[in-house]
């Protein structure tokens, strides 16, 4: 069995020139329809190295002024210390390529990306999330007026998100897979909600329109979901299991 989180952190302060002897790393990785992804890495006894992957962070302040990412603030519920690289595969969907079969193979692609120049042994974690309505899938709307427009379609309708996750040991080829399926009902918005809204959290770069995090949450009728985390980007729940399944004690 690998270390535990405490151990994860003490680990990477070893590399980092305290003079300790850990010498097992890890990678966690993720992007999403509206182009944010990531990857982490930390420290356990077996060679191992931790990056979170990131071509896109939506920031937030942290209590001491930090700007953090919304994933990375989910990731650090584990416990783990990371730092962040960028991916670098084509997201591009395939002509009739349905939403949460996009959402898989983007997260599998990502991971044999990583593995294939992994400089050290590493778990890495993927993740991809597709958003539709009904057939059509929404992007990130970019101007205010786009927002709009897809905040009025989906009024009183509900949202499909797909969240991929994968989890790949580069040492063994050993892999985890999953996929979380979260239905959000919109209630029905009126035209002064959809404006206000907009005007107060600014999700030109969410695809959807709205931020579940932020004041998203008061656009909501219901949100049907096995893990609350999978919807802001990161599903936490299947993480566990993977690493766990993988050898990683948690907690």
């Amino acid at each position: 069995m690998r270390e535990n989180c405490a151990d994860l952190q003490y680990a990477y302060l070893a590399q980092a020139g305290f003079g300790l002897q850990m010498n097992l790393s890890l990678v966690v990785q993720w992007s999403s329809e509206d182009q944010s992804s990531g990857c982490a890495t930390a420290q356990f006894p077996r060679a191992y190295s931790i990056m979170r992957v990131d071509t896109h962070v939506e920031d937030v302040c942290d209590g001491e002024g930090r700007l953090q990412g919304f994933r990375e603030l989910l990731l650090q519920r584990l416990k783990l210390t990371f730092s962040q690289v960028s991916p670098n595969i084509d997201e591009t969907a395939r002509s009739g390529e349905p939403p949460d079969k996009l959402a898989t193979r983007l997260a599998d692609e990502k991971a044999a990306a990583v593995r294939s120049v992994a400089s050290e042994t590493a778990i890495v974690i993927t993740s991809d999330q597709v958003a539709a309505l009904g057939s059509e899938r929404l992007r990130k709307p970019g101007s205010v007026e786009v927002a709009q427009n897809q905040l009025r379609e989906m009024s009183g309708h509900s949202v499909d998100f797909f969240t991929s996750l994968c989890l790949l040991d580069t040492a063994t080829g050993e892999k985890f897979s999953a996929l979380d399926h979260t239905r959000a009902s919109l209630r029905r918005l009126s035209e002064e909600e959809i404006v206000r809204y907009i005007e107060a959290d600014s999700p030109l770069d969410c695809a959807g329109s709205f931020k579940v995090e932020s004041l998203g949450i008061t656009l909501f009728e219901s949100i049907d979901s096995k893990d609350p985390t999978a919807l802001i980007g990161l599903p936490l729940i299947a993480v566990c299991n993977g690493l766990r399944q993988l050898g990683v004690a948690l907690p």
